[in-house]
């Protein structure tokens, strides 16, 4: 399977989204369709929908198409294909095994989706929704149906219905299914707000008393399908299978788009009739629930009227509708919810359903065997030991779709002629870049499954996947050691020279010579792996005999982002620039430099409107302030963004306490960004100052994720000071988990910079315990280190896994943020920071957050109460990514060429005085007054201590003595002249 919609790129995050309980609904930025709905509409339009984040993005040239003719394209056109092929990797079929086949195309659309209004020779291919199912047939060559299928709403599901009616007829022995909606036209919104359909609130609600119309989304997805007995037969990676689907119409209603309940339920029990479903087994329902006041209630009675003829059972099945995370997908909105369930059955979850405070009044759950899932719960086996779902889909057509799923178990079956060790690992991609991006890829997942079967993984990578152009196989022993050398192989790609034991690497034009099949059993691995680097075809399963392994679902392609279509860029003309008076000039570039950072259009920036709530990041202050007090030559600390904290109030502040900065501006040299290129591969990576000489220098985040601490430090070296910040700290990418996997993923983001030793690195508290791991790693692929800092970094074996608390959690992401804001200010801490004692812990949860987040605007808290919850939920998930407590501190292959600089705090407190302000109660004292520096003292012998006094740990980077040592001591380690030797 495969899906893209907002705030999820593939299944992985798709899942965040669902097991997190996330809105990913935006508000729409686009000046053109504000400027339009205000143009053409009498009443205001809601502004709010679910984005798909890249979606100009395609790779154009994988798929042999011209610029002219991607640019042409509809998205959902481009997106599906990414999306057709990557469903057939994640099946591990290798997409040029299905040629000539009988394969169908059964995709769901209801038009839409051109970006374009330029008439040329692509348009009419380009913008034809037949050309949607007819585009991936062609491209792989397939010779099944090919089919575009419009029902509305339901198309999807009635896609999937249409494609398992050829696969029992054995027409076809695979099909690819799938959906897409994308917006591209703001008509559209105009169009459903005059029908009634859209939320005047701008907020999904299903099945809640306050639902008051959908909210639509972008969104598309793709599942691969086949008969069970050749999947099993194939050794195939099962998700579920479908035990009974199908659809219908309802005929006349009260009006064409009116839904009704009796057919709805007609269909329901028939199904389970002619299938023999137990519906007691049926545990889980993703509904259509588009969150109307009237088809809500619809719904949810045919469901009560098809359940009841079966039993009499109540409160036992959730209910619960995707479309309150992403938005309604339309043509999508079926395959979507077709995956949630699969990922639910995967991980054993029932994710929540989001925005149910009050049922609706319509809505008689009482007496009903449903209930709305608002929490994320285990989902326990049935009476026939495995886990059941159906899904609903209803259009506007009239058209009816209903599935029923069931959780695959495979059996003990399995392959009696596994290879032993070692085992060849091919891997290739279309460019060196991507052949990078993929070796990483699957590095990342391996560390994350270390348990993984390397035959199972071998053959899915031999037999499931696509030889391309640029080439590398490895014979190896361990999983481990696969990881270790993807990467190397990430970080070397794109170099000449690639050698190393047991490597294999070719790059040019692939060969058509096929080796016999019959002598490839008496090869050796070597020797075949040597051909295969050359280009050419291997006959892989003679290595195997008969027999297939289990496949698997491993990492997919990772498709080049090339946009093919761009913003269109607004540059001021000569006379344009010279009528501006001051004030607007200061203003234009000011919206550029936010402009920069959010990625957007200069017109989408509102001088008006917080910076916060137009998303600008911790390190967005850094970059702005950067700009700022370079134009002004003076520093002013970041305390000055947060109280002029909209463009129009900071140009106000620089035109009256800076004359003459447009001059300063305009004659100045320096960079208008601290982003480095190399960011662009790795946003973790923070350049922190503007130095572009000498050796870099890398420190790492603490355990909340940040790297603002690290500015005003950076700023004091002659040297460029890198900050890597923990994935999904700043953006929507799920955290990485696990210490190690961290300092896999951080050696490339570094290397991406700096090539070859030896490396200079720190962190404060967890940083530097990843700054350690990142030596280890980095000594045994041969690197060296030079220097390593840590600021007063824990002994790990005192770390117990930390309890999860919601409110505490709460409490601490608020406070860091009203932190942020006095950074180098301890004294303001008590006046600005919300003290334990002033807040009714009794409250629920969400009533708690509401109350911290009202207090905090009291005191200068930038954030809206949205940007809050996501600051709370990615800040969770990076803390509880870390896991130091398992982390082991093995000692380091050559300790003695790295020279150590241990920060101790002398106080020995870790929360002191702040205790109140980041723990609400049962505040457990183990880190205290411990003597953490020793276990780095015994393994590292060239280890220095330097004591500082700070009041407490998370209070170190905060107080001025302190950071003035620690601004000193960087200044001279850092320098280009001098190591720092003798420094105490």
């Amino acid at each position: 399977m495969a899906c893209r919609c907002a705030g999820a790129c593939d299944p992985e995050e798709f899942w965040d989204i669902l097991s997190q309980g996330k809105d990913c609904i935006q508000h729409i930025q686009e000046q053109s369709w504000l400027d339009f709905f205000a143009d053409h509409s009498q009443v205001p339009v809601p502004a709010r929908y679910g984005r798909m984040q890249g979606k100009e993005h395609f790779d154009a040239a994988f798929f042999g198409i011209g610029k002219d003719e991607a640019a042409a394209m509809d998205f959902p056109q481009r997106v599906l294909l990414e999306e057709a092929y990557t469903a057939l990797e994640d099946a591990g079929i290798a997409p040029s095994s299905l040629q000539k086949k009988p394969v169908g195309i059964f995709i769901g659309s209801v038009g839409g989706g051109a970006q374009s209004s330029t008439v040329s020779s692509h348009s009419v291919l380009a913008t034809d929704t037949s050309v949607l199912s007819s585009r991936i047939a062609y491209f792989l060559d397939l010779k099944g149906p090919a089919l575009t299928i419009n029902t509305a709403c339901s198309s999807s599901l009635v896609a999937m219905d249409v494609a398992c009616q050829y696969l029992r007829s054995r027409k076809i022995d695979l099909a690819i299914v799938g959906g897409a909606t994308i917006y591209t036209d703001p008509r559209a919104f105009i169009m459903m707000n005059s029908a009634g359909m859209l939320s005047p609130t701008e907020s999904c609600r299903p099945f809640d008393n306050q639902a008051d119309g959908m909210v639509v989304g972008d969104g598309a997805g793709v599942v691969i399908l086949k008969r069970l007995d050749d999947a099993e037969r194939d050794m195939d990676p099962v998700y579920a299978a479908i035990d009974a689907i199908g659809i219908n119409q309802n005929g006349q209603t009260a009006g064409m788009s009116v839904p009704s309940y009796l057919s709805q339920s007609q269909l329901q029990s028939s199904l389970y009739r002619a299938h023999q479903i137990n519906v007691e087994d049926i545990q889980y329902i993703e509904t259509h629930g588009t969150a109307t006041k009237l088809g809500d209630p619809i719904e949810v009675d045919a469901l009560n009227h098809s359940f009841r003829q079966f039993t009499a059972k109540k409160h036992y099945c959730a209910i619960g509708s995707v479309k309150a995370n992403i938005g309604h997908t339309t043509a999508a909105s079926g395959v979507l919810s077709v995956i949630k369930i699969l990922l639910g059955f995967t991980h054993r979850l029932i994710p929540p359903s989001l925005n149910f405070v009050q049922p609706n009044e319509h809505i008689d759950f009482e007496s009903s065997p449903f209930f709305v899932n608002t929490l994320l719960r285990e989902w326990p086996t049935n009476s026939c030991n495995t886990r059941m779902a159906a899904v609903t889909s209803l259009g506007h057509s009239g058209t009816n779709a209903h599935m029923i799923l069931e959780e695959y178990l495979r059996g003990n079956a399995s392959s009696n002629t596994v290879r032993s060790a070692p085992c060849l690992v091919p891997l290739s991609a279309k460019t060196d870049t991507g052949l990078a991006d993929s070796a990483r890829r699957l590095a990342c997942w391996l560390r994350q499954n270390p348990k993984v079967d390397l035959n199972a993984v071998a053959y899915t990578l031999q037999i499931g996947r696509e030889a391309m152009k640029h080439r590398s196989i490895f014979l190896v022993e361990t999983v481990q050691e696969l990881a270790e050398k993807l990467e190397w192989l990430g970080r070397n790609a794109t170099l000449q020279d690639t050698r190393m034991e047991n490597h294999w690497r070719g790059k040019g034009k692939l060969q058509d010579r096929v080796s016999p099949a019959e002598n490839q059993g008496s090869t050796s691995l070597a020797a075949l792996a040597g051909r295969w680097a050359r280009g050419e075809k291997i006959h892989w399963q003679a290595l195997y005999g008969r027999d297939a392994l289990q496949r698997l679902h491993l990492p997919t392609y990772a498709f080049a982002k090339t946009s093919q279509c761009r913003w269109p860029e607004k540059s001021l003309d000569a006379d344009g620039e010279g009528n501006a008076c001051t004030e607007e000039k200061l203003e234009r570039l000011l919206k550029a430099q936010l402009a920069r950072h959010l990625g957007c259009p200069t017109d989408q920036i509102d001088s008006n409107r917080n910076y916060f709530e137009l998303g600008l990041t911790s390190l967005g202050v850094v970059n702005l302030l950067t700009f700022v007090e370079k134009a002004i030559d003076q520093k002013i600390g970041s305390s000055i963004l947060f109280e002029y904290n909209t463009v129009e109030r900071l140009s106000c502040y620089l035109r009256k306490n800076h004359v003459g900065i447009l001059d300063r501006i305009y004659s100045a040299s320096y960079p208008v960004s601290a982003k480095s290129v190399h960011c662009v591969r790795f946003p973790e990576l923070i350049l922190l100052n503007e130095n572009r000489q000498g050796r870099p220098v890398f420190w790492f985040h603490g355990g909340l994720g940040g790297v603002q601490p690290y500015y005003i430090l950076a700023e004091a070296c002659e040297r460029p000071f890198y900050g890597i910040q923990a994935r999904g700290w700043m953006s929507e990418h799920p955290p990485i988990v696990g210490v190690q996997a961290m300092a896999s993923y951080y050696i490339q983001a570094m290397q991406a910079v700096q090539s070859l030793g030896p490396y200079d690195v720190g962190g404060y508290s967890l940083g530097g315990l990843i700054a350690y791991e990142v030596i280890r790693q980095l000594q045994a692929l041969g690197e060296s280190a030079s220097t390593l800092v840590m600021l007063d970094t824990f002994d790990t074996r005192d770390i117990k896994e930390p309890k999860a608390s919601p409110k505490n959690d709460f409490l601490q992401a608020v406070n860091i943020a009203l932190q942020t804001t006095i950074m180098q200010n301890p004294e303001a801490f008590s006046s600005t920071l919300i003290h334990r004692d002033e807040l009714d812990v009794s409250l629920e949860d969400k009533a708690f957050l509401q109350q911290l987040i009202a207090m905090a605007k009291t005191r200068g808290l930038p954030y809206t109460e949205e940007q809050v919850d996501g600051l709370i939920r990615k800040q969770s998930k990076v803390q509880s990514a870390h896991q130091a407590h398992r982390y082991e501190i093995p000692p380091l292959p050559d300790a003695n060429s790295v020279e150590c600089y241990y920060f101790r705090n002398k106080n020995g407190l870790y929360l002191g005085d702040m205790e109140p302000y980041f723990v609400l109660s049962g505040y457990q004292h183990e880190l205290d007054k411990k003597n953490h520096w020793k276990i780095w003292q015994e393994r590292l012998p060239n280890f220095s201590m330097i004591e500082v006094e700070a009041s407490s740990h998370l209070a170190l980077l905060s107080e001025p003595e302190v950071y003035e040592r620690l601004v000193e001591f960087c200044r001279d380690l850092y320098s280009n002249y001098n190591r720092g030797a003798g420094f105490k």
